[in-house]
């Protein structure tokens, strides 16, 4: 599938490591669940990778330029409802199953990952996941 993307999202698209270890852990948590959040979705290819597995994904990004290329991405996706939102400001009307939040940035600086989880855990079910578990941040001195 060719995606269509922002310039910064084309370099994200190019880190096949990173793209392996995602769809590794969407993979992993299987679970032929309900429902998935993509929080932050960029260009949607973890959207791509949980339709697989999910019968329903809400797909969630604020930039407008970003969210129309992961429209026109995941348009042939019946099970994928990218919205134009601020995870902060947008209504979930139900518990997921699993949400992928892979806001990355320099340190995040940047992007607000923490602020965004801490939210959207209140609609997290009980037994759900979050993908990715933990982050490493380091610096090195130069």
């Amino acid at each position: 599938m060719k995606f269509k993307t922002t310039p910064y999202h084309f370099d994200l698209l190019k880190d096949s490591d990173r793209l392996a270890a995602f769809y590794q852990a969407i993979k992993d948590n299987d679970t032929n669940a309900d429902l998935a959040f993509d929080l932050g979705c960029g260009s949607g290819v973890l959207s791509y990778f949980l339709s697989e597995y999910f019968k329903e994904i809400t797909a969630v990004e604020v930039d407008r330029s970003t969210f129309n290329c992961a429209k026109e991405n995941l348009s042939d996706f019946k099970n994928v409802n990218v919205v134009n939102s601020d995870v902060l400001e947008y209504d979930f009307d139900r518990k997921a199953d699993l949400i992928v939040c892979e806001m990355m940035d320099t340190a995040l600086i940047d992007e607000e990952e923490v602020p965004v989880l801490d939210h959207a855990k209140k609609y997290l079910k009980d037994d759900g996941v979050i993908i990715p578990q933990g982050i490493i941040n380091s610096g090195e001195p130069i």
